[in-house]
Parts: C-alpha cells; structure tokens; sequence
C-alpha cells in the first residue's frame, strides 16, 4: 500500500514538475502575433461593392468642395478615364510635402483640401478614396508594409517601410491602384494579401495589413500605432515567407 502511494506522489511530482518548466520555457512574447494574419478578406464584403461608396469619417468631402472639384475636372460618364482625371488633377492640385509620418491618421480629405499640401502615401490615397466615392465608385484604402523590409528588420534596417494603395470597383471587377505613381492591376484578387509592386525600397513587393474607408475606419491613428503593427507584422513574414505564394498580376500604367 505505501509503495502504490509513493508511486502516485511520483508520478504526480513528475506530472507539475513538467507543466512548470514547460511554461517557463516558452519563449513567445505577449507583444508577439499568435495568429498568422493571413486575413482573406479583412472584413471586407467584396461581393456587395456599394457598401464602399459611402464615405467614413476622415474620407467625407463636403458638396460645396465637390462642386468646385467636378467644375475643374469635367467629369462626364464614370469609367477608366474618370480615374486618370482625377489622378491627373490630384498631381497638379496639391504639393508634396515631406512630414515624417507626422499626420499618419490625422488628415481628413478636407483637411487636404484646404491646405493643398500631400503629406506621403496615406493623404494620395485619402484623395483618391475620396473622390471616387463621390463619382459613385466603390473604393477601399490599403494599408500595407514591406514584404523585404520585414525580413531585413530590425537586424538590417532600423527605418520603416510600407505603402498605401487604392481598391476600387470598375466594370464589375475589384481593381488596385497606386496613387503615388499611377500603377494600376486589373486581373487583381482582392483576397489575396501579398501584393508584388516593387520599388527602389522594396524589392519583393507590400504585404496587406489593414484595409477600410479610411485610417480610422481601420483604426489607425497615428505613425507609432501604424509602426507598432509593422513590428508585429514582420514577425509573421519572417515565420510565413518561404510559403508566400506572389501572384501573377499585369501591373500597367495610366
């Protein structure tokens, strides 16, 4: 009877001395991701584009400021052409400004409007979001970091890199624009997150992080929050890259 007992203090000892060292010795930090990120959608509802054409809150131009706006461009029927005109103004309507990510979350297209100054990425897009809404065109913005950068960082690289591009639907497909530079991919799928437009900067191309109405439907709201999300994102490229799978896009210009 005591050796049955002895036995069972034993095992038990071995049971709790295992379970103890066990958590003790896992390394994963609460700041790290436990999910993979690989999002198919990013709650977005692809099949019911009109969902898009309303405006959120940073992304809501007034009428008086559309009027003046559709005075310049002379918008006629809403096609491809719409999308050039509207590119074309942006580049000769406002001027580029350096911030260092300063206003990352803060700007509202009517901020924009008023002071005619582009701060980077996020305001080009804000631009074109909020245009198209108005012309009835369904319009996501994308927020994405760098596929290179994440592998390089922090061990190589100290800075940070990532980029914000356009979804928008026209003649019954889901289409991806650049608003920087006027690169545009029509044979694009929506869900997939890894999107190979390359770069001086970056090589292999901008994996999706958030995509919404604007920074704040998504909940950025400013550069520390976005870079924050970068780190935790570069995390899971370094674990996920060697089975990323980069689509095969025709990447055209305006």
């Amino acid at each position: 009877m005591i050796n049955l007992k002895l036995i069972i203090v034993v095992i038990l000892c071995i049971l709790l001395f295992s379970l103890f060292f066990g958590s003790c010795n896992d390394k994963s930090s609460p700041t790290e991701p436990k999910e993979k990120f690989i999002k198919e959608s990013y709650d977005i509802d692809y099949d019911n584009p009109e969902k898009y054409i309303i405006s959120g809150t940073q992304s809501t131009i007034t009428d008086e400021e559309f009027a003046n706006i559709t005075q310049q461009l002379q918008l006629g029927n809403i096609n491809f052409s719409t999308l050039k005109k509207i590119y074309n103004w942006k580049n000769s309507f406002f001027e580029n400004v350096s911030a260092g990510g300063k206003y990352v979350g803060k700007h509202t297209i009517n901020d924009l409007l008023k002071n005619k100054e582009l701060t980077g990425c996020h305001d080009h897009g804000l631009v074109l979001v909020s245009l198209l809404r108005k012309c009835d065109v369904p319009a996501i913005l994308v927020d994405a970091t760098g596929i290179d950068w994440a592998l390089q960082y922090p061990e190589k690289v100290k800075y940070f890199l990532g980029h914000v591009l356009v979804e928008l639907y026209l003649y019954d497909k889901w289409m991806l624009f650049d608003s920087i530079n006027g690169i545009y991919i029509s044979n694009y799928d929506p869900t997939n997150p890894i999107i190979p437009i390359t770069n001086s900067m970056e090589n292999k191309g901008y994996y999706v992080m958030f995509k919404g109405l604007d920074p704040a439907d998504y909940g950025i709201t400013d550069i520390q929050q976005l870079n924050d999300e970068q780190k935790r994102y570069a995390i899971m490229i370094k674990e996920e890259f060697p089975n990323f799978l980069f689509p095969n896009y025709t990447i055209e210009h305006l």
